[in-house]
């Protein structure tokens, strides 16, 4: 038996004038589809070195059904060429379009998985596995919509699969805050973010039915039916709109409609409304600390965390507070429940990135010491719980020297950094060849601007009562930011601590934390019903999710994305072994 190299265009080329031959012959059987070069496949698994006669069958049945079906035996080899039967219709693995086929992390890749650039907000299909011709390298086929769209894309920009990770995504359609499209949660997949999807969509809901007598009870007191008449059934519908993206932690409004019948042995009754419902379930301020930057397999991980208490909460009792931490390849995870903390028990926190300053501020720096050089972005990218927006232009991490600190380089159009929470103080490190300018802004309103002076590189410091966002444009092709660092003043907060021990052979590399935080129902024992049904326990009060801009796909559409945010990160070693 001789094996024919997929490589050789000569194989091809005998293999083809092979079938010419024997097609007439084999044709005939009614079993037989097609006769065509095929790779063969072996266990389920393709064997790329082994092109051999593909007989496309309409059924695969037993040998010993083949004569009672009127169907000739297919050799394992014809004039020494191997033979694969191949079933020409077969069971689908799963259609493209069904999540838990779509964004399954294949290990092996093959067609119709979801594959994405990393710099663009799309996704779509990878059609195929083909191997060069040349060298025998593996390449994929898809469509330049998926991967450059009309140049968003560029060669040596990563690919990842999946691009989206399907599984924990929450849909709204047609919600007005995102015209013509659907707003998708879309999280990266790992042990975190199933819950924090759960968390999302219902928050969604709640806020529109809670915090007032509910539309059931304030129907039956608006249709009360005359003393003979019975109760057949009851119905609340209920119409949202959210004009604002309705991240849970934010102050959104949402337009709500409803309506509310009674059927009873006579008649109809029926009573609507139509209102605006804030979001009340906002904390001014949520800040995770480590004890330590960077930390040792086997060693102990002790977490802080700071809230601002809502408006009509008055004990830090009143919340459920968890934290996290991810590995860096989102395998890994520690969830733990963290408790009240008395402040004045001072905490010993040896992490010059993130500290408490005197109990009465918090400072946090932010380099990019683990980003990669080269790496290149046109759409908003979150590090650290802090977006970086260059706003469709191009901005890249590099690296000068072996000795010099990553900086980010980015367009003298501008970049926008943004907030999860507002602080008071903003310094920007930044090198620079002409001028670069710094703004400050209070949502719409701009709060104070820096500029440059002097040698670079050189530091940029603004404060104002409450800074949202800062904006950097620089008079030069290539300003560098080489870190940005905040300053929290805090007011009334609750304080929470816990701890968790790594294992001793626990991933290494940086690692992304999160902290969440819920209400309780509060409602004292002996509370009027009425009163008692307007609390719901298990909101989200922490902001853990941000407007990620949007995304068009030609299958999909628009949709406007939003993703979850880390708080912060911390650094795993190995140990040191002495002796």
């Amino acid at each position: 038996m001789s094996d024919l190299n997929p490589l050789d265009p000569s194989s091809f080329a005998q293999l083809e004038a092979m079938i010419a031959r024997i097609a007439p012959q084999w044709m005939a059987n009614p079993n037989i589809v097609a006769i065509v070069p095929a790779l063969k496949t072996k266990g389920g698994y393709v064997q790329p070195q082994k092109l051999v006669l593909g007989f496309y069958v309409r059924e695969k049945v037993a040998p010993a059904l083949l004569q009672d079906r009127g169907y000739s035996l297919i050799p394992s080899e014809i004039e020494g060429i191997s033979t694969d039967v191949i079933p020409a219709v077969r069971k689908p693995l799963g259609s493209v379009d069904t999540k838990e086929t779509r964004s399954q992390m294949f290990d092996t890749l093959a067609g119709g998985m979801a594959v994405g650039n990393a710099n663009m907000n799309a996704y779509g299909t990878l059609a195929m596995i083909l191997f060069a011709q040349d060298d025998g390298r593996p390449v994929g086929l898809t469509n330049e919509h998926v991967l450059v769209f009309d140049g968003d894309g560029h060669v040596g920009d990563e690919v990842q699969q999946p691009r989206f990770y399907l599984n924990s995504e929450v849909s709204i359609d047609s919600a007005a805050c995102c015209p013509n499209g659907q707003l998708h949660y879309r999280p990266v997949d790992n042990p975190i973010v199933d819950a924090a999807a759960g968390v999302f969509a219902a928050a969604a809901v709640a806020a529109a039915l809670s915090d007032q007598i509910d539309p059931h009870r304030r129907g039956q007191d608006a249709t009360v039916p005359d003393l003979t008449e019975r109760t057949l059934r009851e119905t609340v519908s209920v119409e949202m709109q959210y004009p604002e993206i309705p991240l849970p932690g934010y102050p959104y409004n949402l337009d709500v409609k409803w309506k509310y019948q009674r059927v009873t042995d006579r008649r109809t009754l029926e009573y609507s409304a139509s209102e605006t419902k804030p979001n009340l379930h906002v904390v001014q301020m949520q800040e995770l600390l480590t004890d330590r930057p960077v930390y040792q397999r086997g060693n102990q991980v002790v977490f802080f965390a700071l809230l601002g208490a809502e408006l009509n909460r008055e004990t830090c009792q009143n919340y459920f507070v968890t934290a996290a931490a991810l590995s860096p390849s989102h395998r890994r995870a520690y969830k733990i429940i963290l408790k009240p903390w008395e402040i004045d028990n001072a905490p010993r926190i040896d992490n010059p990135n993130h500290s408490l300053v005197g109990g009465q501020a918090v400072r946090r720096c932010i380099s990019f010491n683990d980003q990669k050089s080269g790496d290149c972005f046109r759409h908003p990218r979150s590090i650290s719980g802090i977006i970086f927006d260059p706003e469709d232009h191009t901005a890249c991490f590099v690296q000068r020297g072996a000795t010099e600190p990553p900086a980010l380089v980015f367009p003298h159009a501008g970049l926008t950094i943004r907030f999860s929470t507002p602080v008071q103080e903003v310094l920007g490190r930044v090198v620079f060849n002409a001028s670069v300018t710094m703004t400050a802004f209070n949502g719409a309103s701009e709060v104070g601007t820096a500029t440059t002076s002097g040698a670079s590189p050189t530091n940029l410091h603004l404060t104002a009562p409450g800074i949202t966002h800062v904006a950097f444009h620089g008079n030069d092709e290539s300003p560098e930011l080489l870190e940005i660092c905040t300053v929290k003043h805090l007011r009334k907060y609750c304080a929470y601590r816990g701890e968790f021990t790594l294992l001793p052979d626990e991933e290494i590399g940086m690692w992304s934390t999160y902290l969440f935080a819920q209400t309780r129902n509060d409602v004292p024992l002996g509370a009027d019903p009425l009163i008692a049904a307007t609390t719901i326990g298990g909101l989200p009060v922490t902001s853990n999710f941000v407007d990620a801009g949007g995304s068009d796909n030609i299958t999909y559409g628009h949709s406007c994305l939003v993703d979850i945010v880390p708080n912060g990160q911390f650094e795993v070693t190995p140990a040191v072994v002495i002796g």
